[in-house]
């Protein structure tokens, strides 16, 4: 049975984990241990947008990056499990918009 993709970045992380399984992986924005669309980026729009993020400080317009796009010198390889672990550490913690 198919199953209907919500978004790119959905898609993406499925292939990821696919081609995980073969010890293969994408060098793109959207695979750095520190992106991740916010949940309204994914409802309102097609999820190939997403912040790259900092432990402790919130995200805001000047950290988008395109997830099929690669800033070479910010890429932090990572599986798609790890990219969530860090996504849901960036959740709990306080942020301060001081923090740098």
């Amino acid at each position: 049975m198919n199953q209907v993709v919500e978004d790119y970045f959905t898609f993406l992380c499925r292939i990821r984990e696919s081609l995980e399984k073969d010890g293969v992986s994408v060098i793109c924005n959207g695979a750095s241990k520190d992106v991740y669309p916010s949940p309204m980026m994914r409802d309102m729009g097609d999820g190939d947008q997403a912040y790259r993020l900092k432990i402790g400080v919130p995200a805001k317009m000047t950290d988008v990056v395109n997830i099929f796009e690669v800033d070479k010198d910010n890429f932090i390889s990572s599986t798609v499990s790890e990219q969530k672990e860090f996504y849901n550490e960036w959740l709990k913690v306080k942020k301060s918009p001081t923090s740098s």
